[in-house]
């Protein structure tokens, strides 16, 4: 295979894709990490940076007394795709990138069957239990059509 001297969405889809087939554990894992970055970084114009609560820490102030709990704090923090949308660019209308992440939907409770939740989002009711729904295993990673996307 030969270096690749342009790239386009549906390449990084493909290499994705491809990843995510021979190994979901470390893709979703790599999908998932965010690690802590700078406010010039979390400013950039194309790079997409979220904000993470950084765990408090406890101290112990004086031997006899009980810890003390300091609080988190909020923290810029950067992913691999919103590395990879800062590469391909954003919308100008939603501020999103072009590669999203789809996760199936699930119910940790009564164990709905993913296929039966056609629609539901993260933090929907269960049709079952009404229990929230929540994120389950990556599935695919696709191009987002910015067109059909309601103003954000």
């Amino acid at each position: 295979m030969a270096v690749r001297k342009k790239v386009s969405i549906s390449d990084a889809l493909e290499v994705l894709n491809r990843a995510l087939e021979a190994d979901p554990d470390a893709m979703a894992k790599l999908r998932e990490a965010k690690v802590p970055c700078n406010e010039a970084l979390a400013h950039d114009p194309e790079i997409q940076v979220g904000m993470l609560e950084k765990q408090g820490s406890v101290h112990d102030v004086w031997e006899d007394d009980e810890p003390v709990s300091v609080g988190g704090r909020k923290v810029y923090s950067v992913g691999i795709l919103g590395v990879l949308n800062g590469i391909f660019g954003i919308d100008d209308r939603t501020g999103f990138g072009a590669i999203a992440a789809v996760y199936e939907v699930v119910c940790s409770n009564c164990k709905l069957d993913p296929k039966e939740v056609s629609g539901l989002t993260e933090g929907d009711s269960c049709p079952n239990c009404g229990m929230p729904m929540r994120l389950g295993a990556l599935r695919k990673f696709v191009a987002v059509d910015h067109s059909k996307l309601p103003d954000l």
